[in-house]
């Protein structure tokens, strides 16, 4: 009878709450790390798109004032946009280009209210301005926050072009500068 009872086979209650408490702190940790990969990569993702549209963004710029003339550059608190309200001018930190490109067309270049890339033909004759911008889709979350030209004191057919993006999901900021040489660049 007594080798019945001392020959019992399972786990004691110590053993099991233990064993327990181990997988628990396991899986806590495994989750923890999962956790923080995510985040990790939803932001590198953030910045890879903000990267993506600022380079894009840049160089659509760049070639608009590579072969610009009779350039004006507004600073963000006077510019006056295409059919934009007194509200919708209250975007700090963009300035807004007048110019005539290599078609001899007038092109107004700003950023509107949604943060992204506006270049608008106004017609002479009062008739609403021709618009192209990317579509929404391209921006993927992204806006444009700051874009400023200015001539370089170096020479004076050079411009400094600096964009600033934030990807507002996870609130990166890719910030791109390009200095550029305009041919026919008068002011």
């Amino acid at each position: 009878m007594r080798s019945l009872l001392k020959k019992r086979d399972g786990f004691t209650l110590v053993e099991v709450i233990v064993a327990f408490g181990l997988t628990t702190v396991l899986i806590a940790a495994i989750v923890t790390v999962l956790v923080v990969s995510t985040r990790i990569f939803v932001r590198l993702e953030g910045n890879a798109r903000a990267q993506s549209v600022s380079q894009a963004v840049m160089r659509r710029i760049v070639n608009e004032l590579a072969a610009a003339e009779n350039l004006e550059v507004e600073s963000a608190q006077t510019a006056s946009r295409a059919g934009e309200t007194e509200a919708d001018r209250q975007i700090s930190g963009c300035d807004t280009l007048w110019y005539t490109d290599a078609d001899g067309r007038a092109v107004q270049l700003y950023i509107d209210a949604d943060g992204q890339l506006v270049l608008a033909y106004p017609e002479d004759s009062g008739a609403p301005a021709e618009v192209w911008s990317y579509p929404e889709s391209f921006y993927g979350g992204c806006a444009i926050t700051d874009l400023h030209v200015e001539q370089s004191a170096e020479s004076a057919d050079v411009l400094q072009v600096s964009l600033k993006i934030s990807h507002t999901p996870t609130g990166g900021i890719w910030q791109t500068e390009r200095a550029l040489r305009c041919w026919n660049l008068t002011f």
